[in-house]
């Protein structure tokens, strides 16, 4: 099983599962880069590999397992550390607010639930 909180169970795992796609040489440019926020770095990568490749070896690993799911986001941890204003501009992280989540899952599910109706599924 997956827990996507503990990297470093998990990260050994994909990196050889992308292994195949992602040579070394490509690592060694993603970390001399040292991008600043995640996006940056999947543009990175894309731009020096071929993307659906690793888009394909990435889910083909994902599916392999059981993913741990469970909400949260390591937001609160990290203010312990850092101000809520910090985090946001150099991770890309927002907090958690139950509010927002909830407009923003809304919006996203919304063309699903769609869907699922017409199928039958009520919501």
């Amino acid at each position: 099983m997956v827990n996507f909180d503990d990297i470093d169970d998990w990260a050994p795992k994909l990196a050889a599962a992308l292994s195949p796609h992602v040579p070394d040489s490509v690592r060694q440019k993603l970390t001399a880069a040292t991008p600043k926020l995640i996006g940056d770095a999947r543009n990175l990568l894309f731009d020096l590999t071929v993307r659906n490749e690793v888009i394909d070896a990435t889910l083909t690993w994902i599916r392999s397992t059981k993913i741990a799911g469970y909400q949260g986001c390591g937001f609160s941890q990290l203010v312990t550390q850092r101000s809520p204003e910090s985090i946001r501009g150099n991770t890309g992280l927002d907090d958690c607010h139950p509010v927002r989540m909830h407009i923003t899952i809304r919006s996203f599910l919304h063309g699903h639930l769609k869907i699922l109706s017409s199928f039958g599924f009520s919501h």
